[in-house]
């Protein structure tokens, strides 16, 4: 469930704030798209924010979305048969502030823009994501284009956009996964979005966080815990999303996967995010 912080909703009661594009991007629409965004209320609080719903990032020319700030519960949907244990139990987080994040995985083209190589598996066409990139290489091309990657709380709260259930469609809508990809990647954008108007939150390729992975994390958290919180480091990071090359199982909001940082592969790649 969306929930809009107590703080700024009492601070939007009774005025409009002036509209405020940021420096960094062009914008593409002010204003959320009712096709995309079905939801009137999540449009009325992404509207509060003054700020361009959709924009391109002009040193990528990533597009992002705006994802207001909120809470919602992390971890395995009720009954859902299928997590794991690292994905227990399941707790209320909070997304302090909002956030642009990729609408987008990020694709070979735009990789090619920022540091000018093509280490993709599946390379040549420029609007599949980029994928076997290591998380140092990674960390230059955020470097280079000024933009981070969510942490796994972010992460998860814009995948779910406020769907409580594990998929936020038939998975075949959604999803490249193994039974429907043909063991490739494929265009991003080609599968529904879910509600913020996100594509490929699920499958295509793994998308790696800046958040450490511990496969107790979740038992130590309680209600409240920020998304920005988690292990202070490790060996591991965490990845989400599942991918072309992984069962249904993998593609789920609240599936976790941890790679360590030299781990590249056909099917990780990256979705980034920039504050406003």
């Amino acid at each position: 469930m969306w929930r809009i912080p107590l703080l700024l909703s009492l601070a939007l009661v009774g005025c409009a704030r002036k509209r405020s594009a940021p420096e960094w991007a062009e914008v593409v629409a002010w204003d959320a798209d009712p096709a995309v965004v079905t939801d009137a209320g999540l449009r009325a609080r992404i509207a509060e924010l003054a700020l361009p719903w959709h924009v391109r990032h002009a040193a990528s020319g990533i597009e992002l979305l705006l994802v207001p700030a909120g809470t919602y519960e992390r971890g395995a949907a009720e009954g859902d048969t299928e997590a794991a244990s690292d994905e227990q139990p399941r707790h209320r987080v909070s997304v302090a502030q909002p956030f642009y994040i990729g609408r987008f995985e990020v694709t070979q083209g735009e990789w090619q823009h920022v540091l000018g190589t093509e280490p993709s598996h599946f390379d040549g066409e420029p609007r599949r994501p980029v994928e076997n990139v290591t998380y140092f290489e990674v960390q230059e091309f955020l470097e280079r284009a000024a933009l981070v990657l969510p942490t796994e709380g972010e992460w998860e709260y814009a995948c779910r956009a406020g769907e409580e259930a594990a998929r936020h469609g038939a998975l075949d809508d959604v999803a490249w996964y193994r039974s429907n990809a043909e063991s490739m990647t494929h265009p991003v954008g080609g599968k529904a979005t879910n509600a913020l108007g996100l594509h490929d939150m699920l499958g295509n390729v793994w998308e790696w966080t800046s958040t450490w992975y511990e496969s107790d994390t979740y038992a130590a958290c309680v209600d409240g815990v920020d998304a920005k919180h988690g292990p202070p480091g490790g060996l591991q990071m965490v990845l989400r999303g599942g991918s072309w090359y992984d069962a249904a199982v993998r593609a789920r909001a609240s599936a976790r996967y941890s790679a360590p940082w030299p781990f590249e592969a056909g099917h990780v790649g990256l979705r980034v995010v920039r504050t406003p």
